[in-house]
């Protein structure tokens, strides 16, 4: 007699790690933004999938795992701002995975090792290809707030990797001067001489976004605009303040 033995909680443990690491993943790659809440909605739903097959083989069927799939993807970016090439890069992401997970044969001892690798190699690859294909291109941005306007031309950066920690959104940092004509006198006077954080954290509508780059750390004012067109596409970013900044703008890489 054939037993077959199911460990609820590796299952859920593992395969909510990966989903998760997916949403990150596709994320970078395709320039769409997440909410963390989502991002762990997402991943719970694909364990919990995850677990059903386990108990049940027959929905292992390549039809059902994609709509699974695919329906993990919407939870994740949102039906209304998910685009095409991230609905496709998840989906492929997610069966090169499974893939690797059929290779491990179940094993966690092969199988985590290999999830991690091939989650660097393709972090790396895909990094590699946008930098080659974006690095040095140059955005049209339009940001709306209070009632003002600022134009400004923003350099694509495939370094800049910043996100707002609550929102999950990419972040685009600013030179004060790009951005004076959407701030008032009192937020302009504490942003050109920015360095009491509690001065900012004062301010209406800001927050303060934790940093890292080679040799410097430390927090960039921002806000939430009332919208931002990238391209004359409506995007979701913060944006940030840096005095410091010798561009107008860095902007991460925009799915325009």
């Amino acid at each position: 007699m054939d037993m077959r033995y199911v460990y609820i909680d590796e299952v859920l443990i593992l395969n909510f790690a990966m989903d998760l690491a997916l949403v990150i993943l596709t994320s970078r790659i395709c320039a769409v933004a997440y909410s963390m809440r989502r991002a762990l909605l997402s991943s719970a739903a694909g364990a919990l999938w995850a677990l059903a097959v386990s108990l049940c083989p027959a929905l292992s069927h390549p039809l059902f795992s994609l709509f699974s799939a695919a329906g993990m993807a919407v939870i994740a970016f949102g039906l209304r701002d998910i685009t095409a090439r991230a609905l496709l890069v998840f989906l492929a992401l997610s069966a090169a995975f499974a893939g690797l997970g059929s290779i491990s044969g179940g094993s966690l001892a092969v199988f985590i090792p290999s999830f991690l690798c091939a989650y660097f190699v393709y972090s790396l690859v895909f990094r590699a290809f946008l930098h080659n294909k974006v690095s040095g291109s140059e955005y049209s941005y339009t940001v709306r707030r209070g009632g003002r306007t600022a134009s400004f031309t923003a350099l694509a950066d495939t370094g800049n990797t910043l996100r707002d920690p609550l929102r999950g959104v990419p972040v685009t940092i600013c030179s004060l001067d790009a951005v004076r004509g959407l701030l008032d006198r009192e937020e302009a006077a504490v942003l050109s001489s920015f360095g009491a954080i509690d001065a900012v954290e004062r301010l209406r509508g800001f927050s303060l976004i934790p940093y890292k780059s080679v040799g410097k750390d430390g927090f960039l004012p921002a806000f939430m605009p009332e919208s931002v067109s990238v391209n004359g596409k409506s995007v979701r970013c913060v944006i940030a303040v840096d005095p410091d900044c010798t561009l107008a703008a860095v902007s991460p890489v925009q799915e325009v």
